[in-house]
């Protein structure tokens, strides 16, 4: 098992911010995805069938 090392309260603060950044910028990509995958057009159904 490959454990962290130990760093400052202030290196460990920095490193958290970066992670938050790039949380931040998936998050935002994915939304995007969500959006373009909500927009696609739809198609008429013409097919009877049950549920």
């Amino acid at each position: 098992m490959n454990l962290s090392t130990v760093v400052s309260r202030d290196e460990w603060r920095t490193a958290h911010q970066g992670l938050l950044a790039n949380e931040k910028a998936a998050t935002c990509v994915y939304e995007a995805l969500n959006t373009e995958r909500r927009n696609l057009p739809m198609i008429k159904v013409e097919q009877e069938g049950a549920f």
